[in-house]
């Protein structure tokens, strides 16, 4: 289990937010050679249950990584569908995404040319919508 979180600056008193994400050694090890190695879960036999290794992740881009988490298994791209007939708030929000998906990407090592690929795309569609709504 990944503990995903950020480190930018929070007010005091506030609680890091830290979301959790169940993974499969078998998957981000083979896409995401800077992950450090997971522990491996401990079963047990009775009652049939199982302690799960809970590791610190800390990202530039936490509210991204389930774009990068769902790619990982899916090998899907729709998230980073190009927007057709957005306002410019929604653009930049897409752009945020496409940023953080490519940190995150980054961060961990992720060499996929098809994911890649796509980010620059979407990333060049999105920057000239931008311009062309300014």
């Amino acid at each position: 289990m990944l503990a995903v979180y950020g480190d930018a600056p929070l007010p005091s008193g506030d609680k890091r937010p830290v979301r959790l994400f169940p993974i499969h050694d078998l998957v981000f090890g083979a896409h995401c050679p800077a992950l450090p190695a997971l522990p491996p879960s401990q079963p047990r036999t009775a009652p049939p249950r199982a302690t799960l290794p809970v590791v610190p992740l800390r990202l530039l881009s936490p509210d991204t990584f389930a774009l990068l988490h769902g790619y990982l298994y899916t090998q899907s791209l729709a998230a980073l569908a190009p927007l057709c007939d957005a306002d410019l708030l929604q653009l930049a929000a897409h752009a945020h995404r496409i940023r953080g998906l490519r940190s995150n990407a980054c961060e961990l090592g992720v060499v996929d040319e098809r994911l890649c690929g796509a980010v620059e795309e979407t990333w060049v569609h999105t920057l000239s919508a931008m311009q062309a709504c300014s």
